[in-house]
């Protein structure tokens, strides 16, 4: 990849957002094309290490043009097998069916994949599988960058390309010598054969096709409305319904309609085409288009997509000369910033997602109907809270206003619709965090409330394993375990606290300690209900599932916000470290062969409520063990593991977790803002803040073998905690690491106390 980026000027950073409108939702007046572009200088850029093809082998990530949190992602569809593709791209693929639309890099989801495009012509006749055209393509002529995506089909010896802006998909087809090319457009077409319930295409004009596609599957009845504008007027076109041609109707409906798009092209002519999307209305989708790509230049709206990928990228500046780390480490922030997705129109159009009702309402700030949080809520929010403090609020905004809207707070949605039944509080903990940090600009007391009323409903519901009993009827809704509801009512602590809400701080303290009472002396674990006696005469015999033993040390070292309390009643730090290190290093008499580890033990790094436990030595007074584990981590995982040839791990956090463990610190408990230390891996990162503040992080003398911190020091100054506080690090500064290849076992000594136990601060109150 050309070692080049965007460097823009003040003016071309203006009239980039302006122009494109890809941070947020504005007008914009006529720009001059040339302008902008005699502004554009090429030097390094920080977009080169981002590996779009990482996790396409397995991990649902797709390598299409797309946005920070853009609406639309324009990605190629590949594989003649279709299953198991709910990214639409596998990296072992060499079958090309064209672009779509709508992607998520998150598990399985099958209702994407929305409105499939593809060229052709007359050079190998009809080449189909299943009733779709398809190219073959090779890696070698396939590109991706942040913002763009190119591929050469063999077949038809056509160019295909795509960026895009926020909500809209720009193409750019090259076509050879053929009276018989032809662009075609697919409603029908799902991914993991999820069908539509309805679609419609209607001609608007020379240039012009409009239509919507109903969604079945997790968010049946839910329409996506489009418009595309061709640059060449067609010279013919044929309508489909259900596999049959239809003649040249200007609107065809059906659950299986199709559009193809005839033209007689000369060789190199392009033909490029604009795909803007709208959740309100088609009169959206055109605007968007209006708004947002007024012209055709291509080239043009790639450099600025670079531009807005570049600005966000470079917030931090790593100086090292391990690229591969690099590579890491970038694409770990870009991952990062592909999800939640606007689902707002340019004029602030938000669909309210209530059933049976549209009732479009203009919001001042982008808003999100897709939210995947228990992705982003362990570490990718709390990275965006450092990178991004205005889209942190943004996204916290929305939360609270799809509450106001639905009753509700979000964990797992699509388009609005929740995807999973478990009972979860994600929503929660990422508006304590905000709160908290200082970067939520919304109504703080509905904020409060909400998450109080939340807390309320779920005191019902508390214990997988038990039956729940709300009044004299059983209740059919899973409930949730007690340490995950413990971890909800310190939330609201700490939001009452802040508030000095006394009654209430005192009282959801009180209940965040309720994992005491799950906590199994004879087996040393977190045990709840009736497994309490079968667990404690499998542990008399010497033998668990492994998948029991797995989700015990998940459940005990879940209590991410009282770890000082789970240390005392495990018996005082030197039997936590005992615990911990059988947990790493001792392989269970049952063990699992499907763990991707690079540890004898049961530690799983693909299981994201695991993933805070190597930073718990910080905790237990041996912080140099936390050191070598992270680093560990990162050299023997991560370059093995790039790909992650998992379908169920989460990708996104597994890369936020590397951008943290390479910084050298990392969120155990992500709304505290605390970060933990571990093992910085670069000699210098510049991360830009708000206001103008800068943090240099140092590591003096890092290497591979230079592991362990020897000291630190905040401006300066000797710093004597095991973690480094989110309001010392939004005020800038040098944070400095002494390294080296020894473990400096007194450095524990001279550390200040960990935060204070919420069960030890009951326990004194109730004296």
């Amino acid at each position: 990849m050309e070692n080049y980026r965007i460097v823009a000027t003040m003016r071309y950073l203006f009239v980039l957002i302006l122009f494109v409108c890809c941070n947020y939702s504005c007008t914009s007046p006529p720009v001059d094309v040339e302008e902008i572009r005699e502004e554009v200088v090429e030097v390094e850029r920080y977009t080169s290490f981002v590996d779009q093809f990482s996790g396409t082998t397995g991990a649902h990530t797709f390598p299409g043009a797309t946005l920070p949190f853009g609406m639309v992602q324009v990605s190629p569809e590949t594989g003649i097998e279709r299953v198991n593709r709910s990214s639409g791209y596998q990296l072992s693929d060499s079958t090309f069916f064209g672009f779509t639309h709508t992607h998520l890099n998150r598990k399985p989801v099958t209702d994407l994949g929305n409105l499939l495009s593809m060229a052709g012509n007359s050079k190998k006749g009809e080449i189909k599988h299943a009733g779709k055209t398809f190219s073959s393509f090779s890696h070698t002529k396939e590109k991706a960058e942040p913002g763009y995506y190119s591929v050469h089909l063999n077949d038809f010896k056509i160019r295909a390309e795509a960026t895009s802006t926020k909500r809209v998909g720009l193409h750019k087809y090259t076509f050879p010598a053929d009276s018989n090319s032809f662009l075609s457009f697919d409603l029908g077409f799902a991914n993991n054969q999820v069908k539509p319930k309805a679609t419609v295409f209607t001609i608007a004009g020379d240039s012009l096709i409009t239509g919507f596609r109903e969604l079945t599957g997790l968010v049946a009845n839910y329409k996506i409305y489009f418009a595309i504008q061709v640059s060449k007027p067609w010279k013919d076109y044929k309508m489909y319904r259900n596999g049959f041609a239809v003649g040249r109707p200007k609107i065809t409906k059906g659950v299986n309609t199709k559009l193809v798009l005839n033209y007689s092209m000369d060789k190199g002519e392009n033909l490029l085409v604009k795909v803007g999307f709208s959740y309100v209305n088609i009169e959206g989708a055109i605007n968007n288009i209006q708004q947002e790509i007024p012209h055709w230049d291509f080239d043009l709206i790639r450099k600025a997509a670079l531009g807005v990928w570049e600005e966000e990228l470079s917030k931090m500046k790593v100086t090292s000369s391990d690229t591969l780390s690099k590579k890491l480490f970038y694409t770990g922030i870009y991952q990062n910033l592909l999800s939640p997705v606007v689902c707002s129109d340019f004029d602030g159009s938000y669909n309210n997602y209530q059933k049976g009702n549209v009732n479009p309402a203009k919001w001042q700030n982008d808003q999100y109907c897709t939210f995947p949080l228990t992705q982003i809520s362990n570490s990718g929010f709390t990275l965006l809270t450092i990178l991004n403090p205005t889209k942190a609020n943004e996204i916290s905004t929305s939360i609270l206003d799809y509450y106001v809207m639905k009753g509700r707070l979000p964990e797992n949605t699509l388009f609005g619709r929740e995807l999973h039944k478990k009972r979860k509080f994600s929503a929660v903990s990422i508006l304590s965090e905000a709160y908290l940090k200082g970067i939520g600009d919304f109504d703080v007391e509905k904020a409060y409330q909400t998450i109080k009323s939340q807390a309320r409903k779920y005191d019902n519901y508390v214990g997988m394993n038990k039956p729940v009993i709300i009044g004299n009827k059983k209740s059919t809704k899973p409930g949730i375990n007690t340490v995950d509801h413990s971890y909800l009512n310190w939330c609201v602590a700490a939001y009452a606290g802040a508030l000095n809400r006394d009654n209430d701080y005192l009282n959801y303290l009180g209940k965040s300690t309720s994992y005491l009472s799950d906590f199994d002396t004879v087996s040393g674990f977190i045990v709840e209900g009736e497994e309490k006696q079968l667990k404690q005469a499998l542990v008399a015999a010497n033998w668990l599932p492994f998948s029991s033993i797995e989700k015990s040390w998940e459940n005990t070292f879940g209590i991410k916000h009282d770890f000082a309390g789970l240390v005392n009643i495990i018996g005082g730090s030197e039997n936590f470290n005992i615990k911990l290190d059988s947990f790493f290093y001792v392989k269970p008499a049952t063990s699992s062969d499907s763990l991707i580890s690079s540890f004898p033990g049961l530690y799983n790094h693909l299981n994201p409520r695991v993933q805070h436990m190597p930073f718990l030595y910080d905790f237990a007074g041996t912080p140099w063990k936390t050191q070598e584990l992270v680093r560990k981590i990162m050299i023997t995982f991560y370059p093995i593991n790039f790909g992650i040839k998992n379908n169920e791990s989460d990708y996104s956090q597994l890369m936020s977790w590397y951008v943290f463990g390479s910084l050298g610190f990392y969120p155990v408990n992500p709304s505290d803002g605390l970060y933990f230390f571990g093992s910085p891996s670069f000699e210098k990162v510049s991360i830009e803040l708000d206001e103008d503040k800068k943090l240099d992080i140092i590591a003096n003398n890092v290497s591979r073998e230079n592991k362990y911190i020897q000291a630190v020091f905040l401006n300066g100054k000797r710093y004597r905690k095991p973690y480094i506080t989110h309001k010392d690090l939004i005020l800038g500064g040098v944070l400095e690491f002494q390294m080296g290849d020894q473990p400096n076992k007194n450095w524990d000594l001279e550390l200040e106390a960990i935060p204070p136990s919420p069960s030890i601060e009951v326990a004194t109150l109730m004296k």
